[in-house]
């Protein structure tokens, strides 16, 4: 099935009414996107083609916090929907306190009275000045355990935290507002929170792991 949405409150199982859904693609597999916005606590799943499977979380002001399972399978037509009715039912069970969550991580990354330029880390872990215009931008590698990038970023007022995982590659990006938000100690610190709250494991790797299932 193809070009499929439906959208729920949290606590309302996933069910398809037989006169739905009737469009077909032709594909060498079917895939399932699930986003659960944890904020407004309800769900949204559309069945389709998207390519290779990931998962992200994302963590901004609001407070908000998203997470989003993209997974494919090749067997049957019927699998995304299995897999999405059982993975609903597990991640809505996951009672995430959005407000605490991003009250944690606002400590280490937000600055809503900011005025004026802010220091940052580059890739050597050299102190640079970043503009006013500017925020600090990191992103880490939980894999390889190495920074792959530190730098001046665009400032567009959002302060973030996210994670994302497929099977090349699991990163942990940070978008902060406050001077030297981007070292070391701080992202051990952010990694803590999100490991904590059990968003991920110690290593910083995703709990659900939902692209890696049947």
């Amino acid at each position: 099935m193809s070009n499929c949405e439906f959208n729920s409150p949290f606590g309302t199982p996933l069910r398809i009414p037989d006169d739905q859904c009737q469009q077909h693609t032709s594909s060498s597999s079917c895939s399932v996107r699930l986003s659960f916005k944890y904020d407004r606590q309800y769900y949204t799943a559309r069945f389709g083609i998207f390519g290779s499977p990931y998962d992200i979380i994302y963590i901004t002001s609001g407070p908000y916090l998203s997470y989003d399972i993209v997974f494919s399978c090749s067997e049957d037509t019927e699998c995304p929907v299995v897999y999405a009715q059982r993975k609903i039912d597990e991640m809505v069970a996951r009672h995430y306190n959005v407000t605490r969550i991003y009250g944690q991580l606002a400590l280490l990354i937000d600055n809503s009275s900011r005025n004026g330029s802010i220091q940052c880390h580059d890739l050597r872990n050299n102190v640079i000045t970043c503009s006013p215009s500017q925020l600090c931008s990191s992103d880490f590698d939980t894999k390889r355990k190495q920074i792959k990038s530190r730098l001046c970023d665009f400032d567009d007022g959002i302060a973030r935290v996210s994670v994302f995982d497929d099977d090349l590659s699991s990163n942990i990006y940070v978008k902060c507002r406050r001077s030297l938000c981007d070292g070391d100690t701080t992202f051990n610190q952010i990694k803590n929170i999100l490991a904590e709250n059990g968003l991920t494991d110690a290593n910083g790797g995703l709990v659900a792991a939902g692209k890696k299932e049947m």
